[in-house]
């Protein structure tokens, strides 16, 4: 049997860990200034830091997470940890009402309420716990799968560059350092503060300084509130992305052409399978950078299509789960509650999400969630003449046809291919 640590070895072992953290020190191009590591992060700060109840350490001493007192405990976990390095260690005071955490924890709700306005408790997770926990229902983040897709492997960017984190890493650490996240949320916003790191530059925060922000794109914020005209993330006039992360940049390390991730989320749509592979540049998605063609009939703030905006990855999806869709779909998207819930694939729900930024046919005297007149009527519409409506749609009046599922055709990378196996001739043209 493996005798418990001496007070010396523990001693030892800390000193080593407080010595690296004094000579950490990050990119000196990504902080304005001294990173101050008790003053500037979310878990090392003095008054609002990590704070373990079930142990009288001070609010945010390092103690809270490495078991640097207890020579019974210290060096048992990796790290030092006082639980093993696994994603128990985060959702332990990540959670609402949990027993590990001070309640201040609880501002860990959904990125929809947090940056998008979102004020029905009923649509969105309030703590990051149960947004990684949805099975039956919803769509969560598989941290499993991220620990096995980015720990201990080797992985490229969308640009091909190689990265690779430790194994040891738990899988929150993919997207988060804990010994640099920033509190960031919106009482008060400041843009300057970053909760995240990017897979491949892990030793640096992203998005808090002005070169990693959605102001790199073109780039429209979807609203917060269309009546006072504030947009995401921070509920005021800003519109052009200056004070949101990079997000596609962001997300791509993992999300890209490069590599496959199987996915073995339960709530995936198709079971377990590899996940449709994004390419966000300007010969991948029109939601991206590729330049969008035709009028698309959208909604406001969005207008025109001339200017060749692109979309950030939050304006659609929650990062860490989402209650009611699948796919990380967010319940709230540009300042209004979808009207129902995406729960499958294909279906024509998808509708709920479309109509947040496009024109539905509630906008021509048709009915609302349908989309015939962008289809079929405008002047750019793609199927001016598609012959018999009933061949694709089945029986019904001119404005009240079923719909067909908006993912036959609109999904990541893709194009109108299904036309063909209705009889028509497809566009070929891009169709995301």
């Amino acid at each position: 049997m493996q005798s418990a640590p001496s007070k010396t070895q523990c001693w030892s072992t800390a000193l080593l860990i407080v010595v690296s953290l004094l000579l950490y020190s990050p990119n000196a191009e990504n902080v304005a200034s001294a990173f101050d590591f008790h003053a500037d992060t979310a878990h090392g700060n003095s008054s609002y830091g990590v704070n373990r109840t079930d142990v009288e350490y001070a609010t945010g001493e390092c103690a809270n997470c490495h078991e640097t007192l207890d020579a019974c405990v210290c060096v048992q976990n990796q790290f030092m940890l006082f639980v093993a390095c696994n994603e128990d260690l985060c959702l332990g005071c990540h959670t609402c009402g949990g027993p590990c955490q001070d309640p201040v924890i609880t501002i860990n709700n959904s990125y929809s309420c947090n940056f998008g306005g979102n004020a029905d408790g009923e649509a969105y997770d309030t703590d990051i716990s149960c947004a990684f926990s949805h099975s039956t229902s919803g769509s969560s983040h598989g941290l499993q799968d991220i620990k096995s897709f980015a720990m201990g492997t080797t992985r490229q960017t969308a640009t091909g560059e190689g990265w690779s984190l430790n194994e040891r890493l738990n899988p929150c650490s993919a997207c988060h350092n804990p010994h640099m996240a920033q509190r960031d949320y919106n009482t008060p916003y400041d843009p300057d503060a970053s909760a995240i790191s990017r897979p491949s530059d892990r030793n640096n925060l992203w998005g808090d300084i002005a070169g990693e922000r959605m102001s790199v794109y073109t780039y429209q914020a979807p609203y917060w509130d269309n009546l006072s005209g504030t947009y995401e993330p921070a509920n005021n006039e800003t519109a052009d992305g200056s004070n949101m992360p990079d997000y596609p940049t962001f997300c791509t390390d993992c999300h890209n052409t490069y590599n496959i991730i199987n996915s073995t989320n339960s709530c995936l749509p198709g079971g377990n399978r590899p996940l449709v592979q994004i390419n966000w540049s300007s010969d991948g998605d029109k939601h991206g950078a590729m330049v969008a063609d035709g009028g698309l009939m959208l909604r406001d703030p969005y207008g025109s299509t001339l200017e060749n905006k692109v979309l950030s990855c939050t304006d659609c999806h929650e990062p860490h789960g989402s209650k009611g869709n699948v796919f990380l779909i967010r319940t709230e998207v540009n300042d209004g509650n979808l009207a129902g819930n995406i729960t499958t694939s294909p279906t024509a729900d998808w509708s709920y999400l479309c109509s947040k930024c496009h024109e539905d046919d509630g906008y021509y005297g048709g009915n609302q969630y349908k989309f015939r007149q962008v289809h079929h009527l405008d002047s750019d519409a793609p199927y001016p003449s598609p012959g018999s409506c009933s061949s694709c749609h089945g029986s019904g009046n001119n404005w009240g046809k079923p719909a067909l599922s908006c993912d036959l055709c609109h999904f990541h990378g893709g194009d109108d291919s299904y036309y063909e196996f209705l009889g028509g001739t497809p566009t070929e043209q891009s169709t995301f």
